[in-house]
């Protein structure tokens, strides 16, 4: 994970304005390709860990810089844990917005809060760190039989077999047990176009998030997305109008997985202190 200047030898940093690598000591930039990866495995890639003595959370951290601060909880309680071999990401969407525009964002969403205090709009910060959240990425075909009651206007026109199928591609899920489902999907959707093979060099410089869920552990999840977005499509296929109102009696979804990718997906974290 660390990427030096071929010129100086200094640390380079990617910078999500420029797309490449940059020497903050004499300025030469790179091409992330222009670094080749280097792991003792084709599928495999050797990261520190750094873990947070307060939240738990695990973080790599790239060797450019030492870090004394969890960049979820903001303690500075980051302790180093060990070297480990890690299962390497199929793709990464690198960071784009830089750090500048990122706090304008965030201070400007705060400030438009009609009923959030003063003193947070005017927040001082901390800390603003990009970090690499680990999803796993789904193309699923996906198939139900429901027994869908219909009302409209309060009056029970009936109960219907409903079937239909579908497919979805590029559905993500992130794999940290640490960010709320809830939380990581109000970040969508984020511009699949952008995903790029992943190569390391596209770390340097922010934080990765170890991923604690595998596949296997996101399937209650993926399939509770895949239904809710076939139930949403069968609604409106059905004729809905301001008096519609449907019920599922029965259900027998199929979610078959045809593809899954691991990830890394980009998200900005600011913290400050309140009361």
């Amino acid at each position: 994970m660390i990427c030096k200047c071929q010129n100086c030898s200094a640390a380079l940093f990617f910078k999500p304005k420029s797309g490449m690598l940059e020497c903050d000591a004499c300025g030469t930039a790179y091409w992330p390709t222009q670094f080749e990866e280097q792991a003792d495995a084709q599928d495999e890639m050797q990261v520190d860990y750094y873990s947070c003595t307060s939240c738990g959370a695990e973080l790599a951290v790239s060797d450019t810089e030492v870090s004394t601060w969890c960049a979820y909880c903001g303690q500075p309680t980051i302790v180093y844990s060990r070297v480990s071999n890690e299962l390497k990401p199929d793709y990464v969407i690198p960071f784009k917005i830089t750090r500048e525009r990122a706090i304008q964002d965030i201070r400007k969403r705060v400030r438009a809060g009609l009923f959030t205090p003063k003193a947070v709009k005017n927040f001082q910060i901390e800390k603003v760190r990009g970090i690499y959240i680990p999803h796993f990425m789904f193309d699923v075909h996906y198939r139900n039989n429901q027994k869908i009651h219909i009302y409209k206007s309060s009056k029970h026109t009936g109960g219907y077999w409903f079937t239909a199928e579908c497919d979805f591609e590029k559905m993500s899920c992130d794999a940290s047990s640490y960010l709320e489902d809830e939380l990581t999907q109000r970040l969508e959707p984020y511009d699949f176009k952008d995903l790029k093979e992943f190569n390391a060099a596209y770390l340097s410089g922010f934080y990765a998030e170890r991923y604690d869920m595998d596949t296997n552990a996101l399937m209650d999840v993926l399939k509770q997305r895949c239904e809710d977005l076939y139930v949403k499509r069968v609604e409106r296929e059905l004729g809905a109008d301001p008096g519609f109102v449907s019920r599922v009696e029965i259900t027998h979804p199929k979610c078959n997985v045809e593809k899954a990718d691991y990830v890394l997906l980009p998200v900005w974290f600011l913290t400050f202190r309140y009361k």
